[in-house]
């Protein structure tokens, strides 16, 4: 086999060093720390790069990730203290150690296309009833459209309009205050990650966002190709501008209508951790951990329990 080397800070870094050799291994290096490695670009002469998470931050990380998997070299990512995409990303035991392997983020192809289509469709012409009873509740719930829209960022930082059930009364223009909550959200304070004002949400409003129900809508947005069914999710224009540049990463991919951070993450991480985890999620992802989101998405929906 190869040899690898070993990324991560401390004694994580050593530890996974020592399980790797004792797992016979060949490490050609000393465990490196991030910048060390990413301003390195690449090692001669090995095949894998194992990362110990434990202590490194997000951004570190994540440009580690991104560094070597465009120069197709695979990397190991311990999850043993990550279980979040371990449980969904296939798993590859090194010694006593778990983890997932990314590569390179799957291509988009014409197969992708066309489930999206074939599942778009369908969902919206099997769904037509509830659209139709759920559009007459919006309605009489309070003054204004059925549907809310707003203009989003996806793949590349495109722009395109999308459409969720109207959940809240219409007010004024608060986008002031949102910027700013989005702003905390984003520097990791202590602002929540749920950045609405819910005194403003009807009480149909409340069962559809308990129930993710309010973005049904958006399976037009997947049959029309500016999303996908899994990927990182879309954002509004203001807060892409907010983000930052390097959680901008996770829209190297189409967004999509659901994603690890939606089952896994939502409305109890932050953003470094969200863009994280859609990162590394599309660098490891399978046909069949995209099935897994998308039956963990249903129980989501059915349990309630993914409002944000």
């Amino acid at each position: 086999m190869s040899a690898v080397a070993v990324v991560g800070v401390g004694s994580a870094a050593a530890a996974l060093a020592a399980n790797a050799r004792a797992a016979g291994l060949t490490v050609s290096f000393e465990p490196m720390e991030p910048a060390h490695a990413q301003a390195s670009g690449s090692v001669g002469g090995i095949g894998r790069l194992l990362v110990a998470p434990e202590g490194v931050p997000r951004e570190d990380l994540v440009q580690v990730v991104l560094t070597f998997t465009a120069r197709d070299v695979p990397v190991w990512l311990d999850v043993t203290s990550w279980p979040d995409l371990g449980e969904f990303l296939p798993r590859e035991r090194i010694g006593d150690r778990e983890g997932v392997v990314l590569w390179r983020a799957r291509e988009s192809h014409r197969l992708s296309r066309v489930i999206d289509v074939i599942v778009a469709g369908a969902a919206i012409a099997g769904l037509l009833p509830l659209w139709l009873v759920l559009s007459v509740l919006v309605k009489l719930s309070s003054p204004g459209p059925v549907f809310y829209q707003a203009k989003v960022v996806g793949q590349d930082g495109r722009s395109f309009t999308w459409y969720k059930f109207r959940t809240m009364r219409v007010a004024e223009d608060d986008e002031p205050q949102r910027r700013e909550r989005f702003a905390d959200f984003v520097r990791g304070g202590e602002a929540p990650t749920k950045i609405i004002d819910e005194s403003r949400v009807t009480a149909v409003g409340e069962m559809l966002r308990r129930h993710s129900l309010d973005e049904l809508p958006q399976l037009l947005s997947v049959w029309r190709g500016d999303m996908t069914l899994i990927g990182p999710r879309p954002c509004l224009v203001y807060e892409y501008e907010l983000l930052r540049p390097w959680h901008r990463r996770r829209f190297a991919v189409r967004p999509g209508l659901t994603g690890l951070w939606q089952v896994r993450g939502r409305g109890r991480v932050h953003a470094d951790d969200m863009a994280c985890m859609d990162i590394c999620y599309a660098l490891g992802r399978t046909w069949c951990s995209d099935l897994r989101v998308l039956w963990e998405t249903a129980r989501v929906m059915v349990s309630g329990r993914g409002a944000a």
